[in-house]
């Protein structure tokens, strides 16, 4: 078996998601084995019965086969409820033709940036660092209604993702539909509304 090799980002990544899990109650040993596991490529424990926070899971590549299927449903049946609610709802089809693939891949860089910017503060100095991994990470990664920072950071994580989905959806992914300015705002901005990332503040306790 090829021994695992990490970089030194991932390795920091490695040391935020351990700490916080064993923190929320997982032992250090079942902690580091999932976490591997997943980092070599293997999902079988990452995906079964384990408490983990499901932003984790746009920054691994390993589960991306996963994500991104579901990514590009979601956002899909939202812009076809999104259609619906401006009375567009005929065009459903020319929209899964020529926007399904646009909406995959603004949705897709949109929940990898918002987790990003979640692990982003980790990698600050040490002195913020510190304090973000005590007060905030291990929040995020158990239950962000535990902290109000834990709330802040995932909301704004949120927010992220929403607007550079509608911005994105507005100028790049409905881009070739005839549709007047006024409803092509409103269907980027419900599809950006119904897509984003709101899994987010969901507990690991009840994810799986």
């Amino acid at each position: 078996m090829t021994p695992l090799r990490l970089k030194p980002t991932d390795m920091r990544i490695f040391d935020l998601l351990l700490t916080s899990v064993s923190d929320a109650g997982i032992s250090s040993s079942d902690a580091a084995e999932v976490i591997t596991d997943a980092a070599a490529g293997g999902t079988g424990g990452f995906l079964s019965g384990t408490d983990m926070p499901l932003w984790a899971f746009f920054m691994m590549p390993q589960t991306w086969w996963l994500t991104f299927p579901m990514i590009l449903v979601i956002g899909c049946a939202a812009a076809i409820l999104s259609l619906r609610l401006i009375d567009e709802v005929w065009m459903w089809k020319e929209l899964l033709v020529r926007s399904s693939l646009r909406l995959f891949l603004v949705h897709s860089g949109a929940m990898i940036i918002a987790s990003g910017f979640i692990l982003f503060w980790g990698f600050v100095p040490a002195y913020f660092s510190e304090w973000w991994d005590a007060n905030v990470f291990i929040h995020i990664c158990s239950n962000p209604f535990g902290s109000i920072f834990a709330i802040i950071f995932v909301l704004l994580a949120i927010a992220l993702a929403f607007v550079g989905m509608y911005f994105l959806d507005f100028r790049f992914s409905f881009a070739k539909h005839k549709l007047e300015e006024e409803k092509l705002r409103k269907l980027a901005l419900f599809t950006a509304l119904f897509s984003a990332p709101y899994i987010f503040l969901i507990p690991i306790t009840v994810q799986f």
